[in-house]
């Protein structure tokens, strides 16, 4: 009742955006042809009635050209749009779990809130929910690196609610990736390059074949491989905290920066023309990529209950060796119905991270051992350090996985109803998917506690004393219980897959309507029900409109409603999390599925439910000339029972101990230091401007653009249903910076030379990272951000592009005395810079790239 209120209230918003008397579009114009060339761009997002133009659209879209792309010089997909889409935002980890994920996010929303499309269809989302207190921590958005820019003819994103139309997930916006479809155009292209510390060496190679399927059809090939080297900003800490030697080959601090990894990728697009008009189309593609990143430094004195002394000595730093695999493919079917056109559609997408454990250990198995051969009668001084290091189990194994696989079937009807004369445009359509999520156990070492024999004991018993090195030099047993498990990275075990397990199915049903009252004024609204299996339904409703009030100046205003089922990933993901501690050491965190924080310490709700939100937005656009256009567009995003991360610190020894002692029996699960799950904790408001402009004008016997853009965005955190940590409350509110603003500058001869320029700029942001505390690591301060490129033709199709990222090598602030003493006195680790800038740690990065049209 409360959306079908605001809708109503919404009407007066829309209203404002009324028709003036009418005139011709070109009346008074001379150029008026020149604008229409320039603007008329039928694109799929934006509305669902069929050939719309960008420049009759109630909603903000932008267009990315797969040239304006490439001149980033990138080949990730989200390094490519962070340079030249202000309201965009991506931020991979620069340390711990997730490292390989690209995910995308719009208007200062999370990932979870930006729908991707490719070509107009539903791409699946990432399996693994990131459940460290680090950027995009619970949310599993579309991985956005999976896909090679070889493949990509253009990119449409629309900057406005849009879960009326699209459904669930789209309520910060939508991001369409249209793929290549030229059957007589092939590409193969080169890049190099490495920063400007030497580290980060990349080369990668992608080539693009498009072939004709009889007299109009097409198929096209991608292919992508690309490897690249870590990028490490942190620093070696033995003359921070001299408590020992350490081991070089093992080294002593974090690697905090980029992970090394490597990519393969393979897709296709294919449209085959048939009888009366109609085609079968498909396409989708597969792609696997590998990493390494590193965990925290193990340090022997503040962690001797997670190391075995005679192995490890001197501390050890565990790495985490993960890959991420995609598979998606859609197959479809159009063809015109009596004036009317259908769409009928079938689409399957999964995603597979599977990871491991390197340089760690199961301090567990050493501590059973030891303990087995003291009760059979033998005394510590008999026992020697091989002995040990011969049963302290492998340094290395399979922790497991998470897997995500969705399909859907799609019906689209699209055509004009005659109501007395008048054509209402309308779009009709079905939906119906099934969702399954579930976790795959690793390696006993992995997870388990004490010696193999244990596995097949229920409950696993608890471990033993853990192993150390005696101030005498000797073998001997920590006060402290060893921790079960592979440091840095444990594994899931049986429990954590048998009580992942998800599936559901759901259906929506949607109707979308638009008239053009006149040639100046357009009216748009859409209705949409949607059902997922255990979140509940929802009807929501879009209403939008478009004035000429001149034929220069356009106004536009869309106020609606919008749904979010939680993921499944949300649902079921549970694990045990290492991250640091204030005083030193690492806490452990038991992170459950949905429903068993409140089963065991009466938490939170026996169930997740839906996320509702309410959008407003009301926009100008300027276009006095067909080389100048200015656009301005103010919005706010009302969310109610947003999905958060929620934190509880029980009391294990005292008011929690039975609470406690039954998740140890039931779930294996030791020493906790506080328990997290996913809970509706919030109701959250973001509000924000875009402003985008453009002008391009002859100079020197080229075409010279200049483009600029001003992004601005608050979200505030209204009520907290739950009790949420600092830090998660700094990463919504603050994680992301709240001003992004962006200048470009280009000159092309359009024969044999272009220049590239670009500036973003990006405010300030305060995430709390994992110590939750607000002064460590501290403010991420504004940066400019300098990018340059130049691009010569060489032969016929054939050019050739060098250029610099981060021109002027510019990082973030170093964190204060009083932060990098914990973090590198204390812990260890190595830390110089807040792990969470937007524009990341590489600094300055040279590259070459060649391409080749034939």
């Amino acid at each position: 009742m409360s959306s079908l209120r605001f809708l109503l209230g919404a009407v007066l918003v829309v209203a404002c955006v009324t028709p003036l008397p009418g005139f011709s579009q070109d009346e008074g114009a001379s150029d008026g042809d020149s604008v229409a060339e320039v603007l008329s761009d039928i694109v799929v997002v934006g509305s669902r009635v069929r050939g719309v133009a960008v420049e009759d659209l109630a909603v903000p879209v932008d267009i990315y050209d797969i040239q304006e792309i490439t001149a980033t010089g990138s080949d990730d997909l989200t390094v490519a749009l962070q340079k030249t889409a202000p309201s965009f935002n991506s931020k991979r980890n620069a340390l711990g779990d997730g490292g390989l994920f690209h995910t995308a996010a719009l208007r200062g929303m999370s990932a979870d809130h930006t729908l991707v499309l490719v070509n107009g269809k539903r791409r699946h989302s990432i399996s693994f929910p990131r459940p460290l207190e680090t950027a995009g921590q619970g949310t599993t958005g579309a991985d956005l690196r999976a896909i090679p820019l070889a493949a990509i003819e253009r990119i449409e994103v629309l900057r406005d609610g849009a879960a009326t139309q699209y459904g669930s997930d789209a309520i910060g916006g939508v991001i369409n990736v249209v793929l290549r479809e030229t059957p007589f155009e092939s590409t193969a292209s080169a890049r190099a390059g490495v920063t400007g510390e030497g580290d980060g060496r990349h080369v990668g190679v992608s080539s693009n074949v498009g072939i004709a399927l009889g007299e109009n059809g097409v198929l096209n090939l991608t292919a992508e491989v690309y490897d690249q080297a870590r990028i490490d900003r942190a620093f070696d800490t033995s003359h921070v905290d001299a408590a020992g030697p350490h081991d070089p080959p093992i080294g002593r601090k974090m690697v905090l920066g980029e992970p090394e990894h490597d990519i393969l990728a393979l897709f296709f697009n294919a449209v085959a023309p048939t009888a009366n008009g109609s085609e079968i189309y498909a396409f989708g593609g597969w792609s696997s990529r590998n990493g390494r990143s590193s965990g925290a430094w193990r340090d022997p004195v503040w962690a001797a209950e997670r190391l075995v002394g005679p192995v490890y000595p001197d501390g050890f730093l565990p790495f985490e060796d993960s890959t991420s695999e995609d598979q998606a493919i859609t197959i479809g079917y159009r063809s015109p119905i009596g004036g009317w056109d259908a769409d009928v559609s079938w689409s399957f997408g999964a995603n597979t991270f599977d990871f491991g454990a390197t340089d760690s250990i199961n301090s567990s198995w050493a501590a059973d051992w030891l303990q087995r051969e003291l009760d059979g009668g033998r005394s510590l001084a008999a026992i020697a350090f091989d002995e040990v290091r011969a049963n302290a189990g492998p340094a290395s194994g399979d922790s497991g996985g998470t897997k995500l696989e969705n399909w859907s079937l799609d019906l689209d009807v699209t055509g004009e109803l005659d109501l007395g004369g008048r054509a209402l445009e309308a779009a009709f359509g079905a939906e119906y998917r099934q969702e399954s999520f579930g976790i795959r156990a690793g390696d006993f070492a992995s997870w388990g506690c004490g010696l193999p024999d244990n596995a097949n004991i229920d409950p696993t018993p608890p471990p033993e004393r853990a192993v150390i090195i005696a101030d005498d030099g000797t073998i001997g047993q920590s006060d402290s219980l060893a921790t079960c498990g592979h440091q840095g990275y444990p594994g899931f075990s049986p429990v954590n897959a048998r009580f992942s397990a998800r599936d559901r199915d759901s259906q929506a049903l949607w109707a979308d309507f638009r008239h053009d009252f006149s040639a100046n004024w357009n009216l748009e609204a859409a209705a949409r029900f949607e059902r997922y299996e255990g979140a509940g339904s929802s009807i929501t409703g879009m209403l939008g409109s478009r004035v000429n009030v001149s034929p220069s100046v356009s106004l536009r205003a869309t106020a609606s409603t919008g749904f979010r089922a939680p993921s499944l990933p949300q649902l079921g993901f549970n694990t045990i999390i290492f991250s640091g501690r204030p005083e030193g050491g690492l806490s452990v965190t038991a992170h459950l599925e949905d429903g068993a924080a409140f089963e065991f310490f009466d938490e939170g709700s026996p169930d997740i439910k839906h996320e509702t939100s309410q959008n407003l937005s009301f926009g100008a656009v300027w276009t006095p000339s067909a080389d100048l256009s200015i656009s301005a567009d103010i919005y706010r995003i009302n969310i109610r029972d947003r999905i958060t991360l929620v934190t509880h610190d029980p009391d294990c020894a005292v008011s929690d101990a039975d609470d406690c002692d039954r998740l140890a029996t039931d779930r294996g699960i030791q020493h906790i230091t506080n328990i997290q799950f996913f809970a509706n904790a919030v109701d959250t408001t973001t509000s924000g401007l875009d402003i985008v402009a453009s002008r391009d004008w002859p100079l020197m016997d080229g075409l010279f653009t200049l483009a600029g853009a001003l992004h601005f965005n608050q979200t505030d955190v209204e009520k907290e249903i739950g009790t949420i940590s600092s830090s998660t409350r700094s990463y919504i509110e603050d994680g992301a910076p709240q001003q992004r603003h962006r200048v470009a500058a280009s000159w092309t001869d359009d024969e044999s030379l272009e220049l590239n320029v670009g500036v973003n700029y990006f405010g300030k942001a305060s995430p709390q990272w994992l110590l939750s505390d607000p002064t460590c690591p501290g403010e991420i301060s504004p940066a400019w951000i300098t990018d340059a490129s130049a691009r010569w033709r060489l032969a016929s199709g054939v050019r050739l592009t060098v250029g610099v990222d981060n021109l002027l090598d510019q990082y973030p602030d170093k964190i204060g005395d009083s932060c990098s003493d914990l973090l590198n006195g204390v812990l260890g680790w190595g830390i110089s810079y807040n792990p969470d800038a937007t524009y990341g740690l590489s600094g300055r990065i040279w590259y070459t790239r060649i391409d080749a049209t034939f």
